[in-house]
């Protein structure tokens, strides 16, 4: 491909993919290719007052990179624009546009999860590959409405800018805060649960120095605005299982799977007004017993979902809720806009939705959904039936 060929190309796939992001975002050419970025989007504002309000904490940019092929030429990403160290970024995508047999303007649109999930690697190890085969057609990404596209980018940019301001506040109660440490590879410890005057509390004793202190209260680590509780799953008795764990794990922030099988294994099982004592060894048992989430996600399925033959169960995050669209991840990390949804439905699903942002119980607060997914041959959604339960594990 000559040197003009390629570079008109490239300002069509430029073009094609700045008209679909300028419905809903302000767009931001780079000078240079840097990280793969052709072009950077920030969410649009209405007035100057809530763009200086939102410039108070950390916003994010999706990162968009538009591509152009012709017939079966390959289309090459750099892997270091999708990854992070192993992981798929949350902030970058890439759409890939064509002219089809009719000349009609066709177009791809990938998250990088959908890239690493859909496309190869090259030989190299260096890019993940594009290319139409007779394999390899990509249906599922093939021509997505511009609404299904700006939806994804702006949930994924949310999610995004959620974990970055988490990551600064935790920096900044490390800064401030100093959570205790005990500097010891395999702690023995026994963790004193008591009620003083209403008042719960929590007295860590280290069975090796003889040493004892109060359990540190790691708000910065959950969100809570009371104190411990046990005996229960509430936020307190959540809030107790994050605490003991950072204490444990010598200040390092547990995983969710940790705090819930330190819950459901040992905390709820405390009665709510007595005085307990748990030991270092417990606490490992607890965690080593896990949580078996397949059996409770079956055992919800089978008891809220009708016997449908050939189907699926799955468990969804509602990510958002568009007019009659509803934009969802299910546990595999793969993103499903389901469009005219029931109104009665739409309406149950707005209520748990709004419950779900407002409640303090979890760090990232969202509804979740059990569902069956029809799934067609070439593993396109062929019809979906949705059943709202809120999920608790």
């Amino acid at each position: 491909m000559g040197l003009g060929k390629q570079d008109g190309n490239g300002k069509k796939g430029e073009s094609r993919t700045e008209a679909i992001l300028l419905d809903r975002f302000w767009v931001l050419r780079r000078s240079v290719d840097v990280d793969g970025a052709d072009f950077l989007v920030q969410t649009a504002f209405d007035s100057l007052e809530e763009l200086r309000r939102n410039s108070r904490r950390i916003q994010a940019f999706g990162i968009v990179q538009a591509k152009f092929f012709e017939g079966q030429n390959q289309v090459r990403i750099h892997k270091s624009y999708v990854l992070d160290k192993t992981e798929p970024r949350t902030d970058f995508f890439c759409l890939i546009h064509t002219d089809d047999s009719s000349g009609q303007h066709a177009h791809y649109f990938f998250t990088a999860s959908d890239i690493v999930g859909a496309l190869q690697e090259t030989r190299c190890g260096e890019y993940y590959a594009f290319k139409l085969t007779g394999k390899r057609a990509y249906t599922n990404y093939l021509n997505r409405p511009g609404r299904d596209i700006l939806n994804t980018i702006q949930e994924c940019m949310k999610h995004t800018e959620r974990e970055r301001n988490r990551a600064f506040i935790q920096d900044v109660f490390a800064t401030h805060f100093g959570a205790s440490r005990h500097f010891d590879e395999t702690p023995d410890f026994e963790y004193h649960l008591k009620e003083l005057d209403g008042v719960k509390v929590v007295l860590c004793r280290n069975l090796k120095h003889h040493e004892s202190y109060l359990l540190d209260t790691r708000r910065d680590l959950f969100r809570n605005h009371g104190t411990y509780s046990w005996g229960y799953e509430g936020t307190g008795s959540k809030f107790l299982s994050a605490c003991i764990l950072a204490h444990h794990l010598d200040g390092e922030p547990p995983t969710a799977d940790q705090v819930e099988a330190l819950l459901k294994n040992l905390i709820v099982h405390l009665a709510q007004h007595g005085e307990h004592m748990i030991t270092t060894s417990q606490l490992q048992t607890a965690l080593e017993q896990g949580i078996d989430r397949g059996a409770s996600l079956l055992e919800k399925a089978e008891y809220w979902l009708p016997h449908r033959p050939g189907a699926s169960r799955i468990a969804f995050k509602l990510l958002g809720i568009d007019g009659n669209t509803i934009q969802i991840v299910d546990h595999h990390g793969r993103q499903w806009v389901v469009p005219d949804v029931e109104e009665t439905l739409l309406s149950r699903m707005k209520l748990l939705f709004r419950s779900g942002r407002e409640s303090t119980d979890v760090l990232e607060p969202a509804v979740l959904l059990l569902a069956y997914l029809l799934l067609g041959q070439d593993g396109k959604p062929s019809g979906i039936t949705l059943e709202m339960v809120m999920y608790d594990n």
